[in-house]
C-alpha cells in the first residue's frame, strides 16, 4: 500500500470514500498487504486491523569511486543534496525547499540556489505554489 489516498485533499467526497472502501477492501481479498513505511503499516494496522510486509524505498548509499565526475558540474563530493521526487503537493516540494535552504552541507550552499515562486506541475496538480 502507497499512501492515505482517502484523505488526500484533491480526493473529496465519493473519491475519498471509494478509496478507503478498495483500501480496506484489499486488506480483505490478498493473502499477502505490502506497504511502503513502517508508518503504514501501523496505519493499516490500526485502521484495517491487517499485518503487512513492510518494503520500504530507497537504496544502500554507495560511494564513488570517482568523485571527479561530478566536478565538471561545478560539485564536489558532501557539497550537495540530491533530491528525486515528484513535484506535487503530497511531496511536500516546498518543504524540503525550506529544509534545504537552512544549514546544509557547506554554509554557503542556500545563498546560491534560487526557486521561481509559484512554480508548479505542468499539468497544473500541484495548485499550491512553492513558496520562496
Amino acid at each position: 500500500m502507497d499512501g492515505l489516498e482517502w484523505l488526500r485533499p484533491k480526493w473529496r467526497g465519493l473519491g475519498a470514500k471509494y478509496f478507503r472502501f478498495a483500501s480496506w477492501l484489499s486488506t480483505k481479498l490478498f493473502d499477502v498487504v505490502i506497504t511502503d513505511s513502517s508508518n503504514m503499516a501501523r496505519i493499516y494496522g490500526e485502521e484495517f486491523h491487517c499485518p503487512s510486509t513492510v518494503i520500504a524505498y530507497g537504496a544502500p548509499i554507495q560511494y564513488s569511486t570517482s568523485p571527479q565526475l561530478i566536478q565538471g558540474l561545478g560539485l564536489s563530493p558532501g557539497s550537495y543534496y540530491l533530491v528525486v521526487a515528484r513535484l506535487v503537493p503530497d511531496n511536500n516540494g516546498d518543504l524540503i525547499v525550506v529544509a534545504l535552504r537552512g544549514p546544509g552541507p557547506t554554509e554557503n550552499w542556500s545563498s546560491s540556489v534560487t526557486f521561481p515562486t509559484g512554480m508548479t506541475t505542468p499539468d497544473g496538480f500541484g495548485k499550491r505554489p512553492i513558496r520562496e
